[in-house]
């Protein structure tokens, strides 16, 4: 139980209101939504109280504190969501995560304040789940002008030893060279060549946008995040060389990614939200950085 509370507090502070406090300037905005900076301190100071995170000389550390930004930033993302898909946090939604709860021992001893804010969070996820996959057209035309948007990438690329090279490769894909071809001709990375320098999962040729954001070297997803199918990556170098990369034509993805897209549509959707919509976050915190899907220090 103290594990599972201790993760869901995390994600209680999702639910701070975006309203703002006069008299505090904001730790983050995204769109229409903000928080104040007391508004953070006072969710980290109310998840201490209740002994879910700790505090060293009444300070918590730079971690425990981008987590609770972060964390506050999907809330907003997920309500943005859901207004975009004319839906919103339902009583119905409160009143199933209420009964979940009621049903666990230990979260009674909670403040009321936390246990508002628990119930608040997790029906936002409730919500959250009601959001429906685009149709067969809504996909395509989203793919067409940022793949990233809909929580997957479909992707090859090209590593080779410098940019003077990459520079040459994304000349030769400008000018019409067939991808596969340019793979074979310069790519560096074992068996590419054999795969057209196809990245792909267990789900085909698209992977999803998390798995990107938790495994892939954080350049590399920066790099990938603004591709589109008519036109190569500029160079990117990450710590395995430089890379070009390529979006593969929707004709190629369109089931991969239709199939995920049927999976879980509106946590792949919510990602695809938070790396195409502008996040500030208050330099004392860091910044928000979408490769990783986080706020990160500076």
């Amino acid at each position: 139980m103290r594990t599972h509370l201790r993760l869901a507090s995390i994600a209680a502070i999702l639910a701070v209101a975006a309203s703002g406090c006069a008299g505090s300037s904001n730790a983050y905005s995204l769109g229409d939504e903000s928080a104040t900076i007391d508004e953070v301190e006072a969710a980290v100071a109310q998840l201490a109280e209740a002994q879910q995170v700790e505090m060293s000389n009444g300070v918590a550390d730079g971690e425990t504190v981008r987590a609770v930004l972060g964390a506050m930033i999907r809330a907003s993302a997920i309500r943005e969501l859901l207004a975009a898909n004319g839906d919103s946090v339902t009583d119905e939604d409160r009143a199933v995560v209420t009964t979940q709860y009621d049903a666990e021992s230990g979260f009674d001893a909670l403040g009321q304040d936390l246990q508002d804010l628990l119930i608040e969070v997790n029906a936002a996820d409730v919500a959250l789940a009601r959001v429906p996959a685009p149709d067969a057209a809504g996909i395509e035309d989203a793919y067409a002008s940022n793949p990233a948007r809909l929580g997957a990438m479909c992707l090859r690329h090209v590593l080779v030893a410098d940019e003077a090279t990459a520079r040459t490769v994304v000349a030769e894909l400008k000018g019409g060279a067939d991808v596969a071809e340019v793979v074979a001709r310069w790519s560096t990375e074992p068996g590419a060549a054999e795969r057209g320098g196809a990245l792909e999962g267990q789900d085909g040729a698209c992977i999803r946008l998390a798995d990107y954001q938790a495994q892939f070297d954080a350049d590399f997803v920066a790099g990938a995040l603004g591709v589109t199918p008519d036109a190569p990556s500029d160079p990117v170098k990450t710590q395995f060389g430089w890379h070009v990369i390529v979006a593969r034509p929707y004709d190629e993805v369109s089931d991969s990614l239709a199939a995920l897209l049927r999976q879980a549509p509106g946590e792949m959707l919510l990602g695809g939200w938070l790396v195409t919509q502008r996040v500030d976050v208050a330099s004392r915190y860091g910044r928000w950085n979408p490769a990783q899907g986080a706020v990160v220090p500076l």
